[in-house]
Formats: C-alpha cells, structure tokens, sequence
C-alpha cells in the first residue's frame, strides 16, 4: 500500500477545530521510563521523564526551545525531539539526563517528526507542509 500525503484533512475522523492547548507526548518505545513534554512548571513546553507507574518524574530540559515528539534512542541513552528556536523547527537531541544538548539540523525548512533508525541515525521529514496545529 502507498501512503499518500494529504494537505486537508478527510471528511470524518478528524477534529473539525484545532486545540492550543499542550498534551504530553508519550513515547512508548522506550521500556521502564516515558518521555514528554509538558508546560507544567512555568508555562515552558520542557521534556520529562517519568517512570511507567509514575514515580520518578524529572525535569530534563530548561532552555528556550519550544520541545515536542521525543523519542527515545535504541539504546535509549538519548533522546530526539524537534525544537522551535529563533522562528525556525529543527532536530535536536539531548543525553537520557538531559545533558550534551546537540543540534542536528540547520536547514531554513521545518524540520520535524524525528525518528531513530535501529542503527541509532535520526531520519525526520522536511519541507514546508501544512500543518494547522504548529
């Protein structure tokens, strides 16, 4: 089967009004701890972790890049995310304890929806595409 990409959304199935409001992005691949992101502590969208029966939350950013769609490494020693920083999206990734910040995309078109390779590379999707809730 052939994906497609699509600039509108289908007839049904998707909400008819767009919601400003952050949620936490969880990433399920990563076994024993979550990541997210939340603006829970100051209004900053930040990532966390926390452990799967929610014990152990940690803050493990304080910058000024708006964060969203982590994801853990294969071996989960860091973590991807796209990263909203001087009016530009880019890919970013940070050290498990959210040290070793490292940018990996400079390009002027929106960089986003990172994703490891199971050889630890990051692939992610360019270009300007339409997407009503950036």
């Amino acid at each position: 089967m052939q994906a497609t990409a699509r600039s509108t959304p289908p007839a049904t199935g998707w909400p008819t009004s767009w919601s400003a409001t952050p949620l936490p992005t969880p990433s399920p691949a990563a076994p024993g701890e979550i990541v997210f992101r939340s603006n829970r502590a100051d209004g900053a969208t930040e990532l966390y972790t926390v452990g799967q029966d929610g014990t152990g939350l940690r803050r493990i950013t304080f910058n000024d890049i708006v964060e969203r769609q982590p994801v853990w490494s294969p071996d989960r020693s860091r973590i991807a995310f796209a990263g909203l920083r001087v009016g530009n999206w880019d890919i970013y990734s940070l050290g498990a304890d959210g040290t070793d910040l490292r940018r990996h995309t400079t390009d002027p078109a929106r960089d986003d929806y990172p994703k490891w390779t199971a050889d630890g590379r990051i692939v992610f999707q360019r270009g300007p595409f339409d997407c009503p809730a950036a």
